[in-house]
């Protein structure tokens, strides 16, 4: 997901990081909404409670920061953000899915979703100057990052492999 923001700083970078970046947090937000109906593991209820409430106030930002900086909109076709298509395939296959074999693909999928997130984010300190968006990119790094080793450590849990 990061080829598309390459090469690219300044309000170029901006613009393109928070409209794909909005499609990004919507995804994981659709994801951990699946959570209540799929799974009966407690910690992983309180985990997609954590990204909705976060990547949502998250997109709200992102979307009053792309008006009032750039009179820019959220994008409408969320496909043609890189990587929004293998996503979709796997929204599909997590749906069909429940009890454990739900919480496997979720943690699978989501860890794969928030690295993703935390490369993207990554980009943010050598391609803009504005604070609000640097605070943003720290945010989602910490974030995600300690949400991916919690998953990590659920896996490695859950499903031992011997």
């Amino acid at each position: 997901m990061t080829d598309s923001l390459k090469g690219l700083s300044g309000k170029a970078f901006e613009v393109k990081f928070m409209q794909e970046m909005i499609v990004h947090h919507q995804a994981a937000v659709d994801m951990a909404r699946l959570v209540p109906t799929h799974t009966r593991r407690p910690e992983l209820n309180t985990l997609a409670t954590n990204i909705i409430t976060a990547q949502t106030k998250e997109i709200g930002q992102m979307t009053t920061w792309l008006g009032r900086w750039y009179k820019e909109k959220p994008l409408t076709d969320t496909m043609s953000v890189p990587g929004m298509m293998d996503m979709m395939s796997g929204m599909d296959k997590l749906k069909a899915a429940k009890g454990a074999d739900f919480d496997k693909q979720f943690n699978a999928l989501m860890i794969q979703h928030h690295q993703q997130g935390v490369n993207m984010a990554n980009l943010i300190p050598s391609r803009t100057q504005r604070p609000e968006l640097t605070r943003l990119g720290q945010d989602i790094v910490r974030t995600q990052s300690a949400e991916i080793q919690e998953m990590n450590n659920w896996q490695q849990a859950w499903f031992k492999v011997y």
